[in-house]
């Protein structure tokens, strides 16, 4: 007999925690990446948990912070909400003018985006 999930993670609650668990498994694997040495993973997690506030890296609640945090939640809700459709019926679906305001920011920001020397983690090794 095969085994079966629980039936708290199965249900919705059950279903979000794992997608936040998730998220934040994929966060916490950027900072192991990010990082050029391991003693700088665990400066950096100390700080992320508020361990180590005296850090001058440390995360200081700005304007852009806000908005990069707004973003993220902002994407977490859109990609609950859409998570049982596909991608191509949610854009065949849209109006057009949608799709067009939607492909002209994504180029704007491509362009403001573009030039910049300080590639993540694709390019570092």
């Amino acid at each position: 007999k095969g085994l079966s999930w629980p039936n708290w993670l199965v249900s919705s609650i059950g279903r979000w925690f794992l997608s936040l668990l998730t998220f934040l498994c994929v966060m916490s694997a950027f900072v192991v990446f990010r990082a050029e040495h391991m003693g700088q993973v665990s400066d950096l997690f100390s700080a992320m948990l508020g361990l180590n506030a005296e850090a001058a890296w440390s995360l200081n609640w700005d304007a852009w912070t806000w908005v990069v945090v707004s973003v993220f939640a902002a994407m977490m809700v859109v990609q609950w909400l859409l998570r049982d459709r596909l991608i191509t019926a949610v854009i065949q679906g849209s109006p057009w003018w949608l799709r067009a305001v939607l492909l002209w920011l994504l180029v704007v920001l491509l362009v403001l985006a573009s030039g910049g020397s300080d590639a993540f983690i694709y390019f570092q090794f």
